[in-house]
């Protein structure tokens, strides 16, 4: 495969320059698309995201079973038990001889691990329990609470440093934009893979807040508040 030359990079930016504006239909598309995913989890889920453990409540067990198992199939084993709204998934890959399963059950939370495990027992599995978590409802809605408001504080005071730093309406919005978009994206990629909003997940929402605005801020300022050469040659 043979490298581009300069010459060839040249050539390729001067396209990309002079019609710049058609290339914005593709982070349109993907904004139109990923609201259009959001929109859908929301109808179809009464909630934009699935909420893990840390923000609904509930039971969270990890089992270590024996054999070869899927999570449909650990799922419906608690469904024919009558426990509804349970969500399995696999910890690491299975080697056909142990598989590691996350169960976690929707509030009202367990007393023990024995209640928690009696589904499987009962079902015929061999199994042991490797961890066991569990959180109130109570406890689980003032963390989302509080998770809300640092969310929002921290894409506030982003919003009110890039203004202070550009005095400018214009790149101001554009940086903002495109990390709100880039969130939107990464929320939509969350439902697509089955990825629950918890602490975790929150947090990495958070690092690409300042990510994407570092990237955005360093590029502005050597185009805008450089004044050697051209607004092309910069950029």
């Amino acid at each position: 495969m043979e490298l581009a030359t300069g010459h060839d990079l040249g050539s390729i930016y001067d396209r990309v320059y002079e019609n710049y504006d058609r290339y914005l239909v593709v982070p349109a598309a993907l904004l139109l698309l990923a609201f259009a995913v959001l929109g859908f989890s929301y109808l179809q889920d009464g909630q934009v995201l699935e909420m893990g453990t840390d923000f609904q409540g509930g039971t969270e067990v990890q089992f270590q079973i024996n054999g070869s198992v899927t999570t449909d199939e650990i799922e419906n084993v608690y469904s024919d038990a009558g426990k509804t709204g349970v969500t399995a998934r696999l910890q690491g890959e299975s080697d056909g001889n142990i598989t590691n399963v996350l169960v976690q059950i929707p509030p009202p939370i367990l007393d023990s691990e024995e209640e928690a495990s009696q589904v499987l027992d009962q079902a015929g599995y061999a199994f042991s329990v490797e961890q066991f978590n569990q959180i109130s409802a109570a406890v689980s809605g003032e963390l989302f609470t509080q998770a809300v408001i640092a969310f929002v504080l921290a894409f506030s005071v982003m919003s009110t440093v890039i203004f202070i730093a550009f005095r400018d309406i214009t790149p101001s919005l554009a940086v903002i934009i495109a990390a709100a978009g880039d969130i939107v994206i990464a929320m939509a990629g969350m439902v697509i893979l089955g990825v629950p909003l918890t602490l975790g997940s929150l947090a990495a929402l958070l690092m690409l807040i300042g990510y994407s605005v570092d990237t955005d801020i360093v590029l502005s300022t050597r185009v805008l508040k450089r004044e050697r050469g051209s607004l092309r040659s910069r950029m």
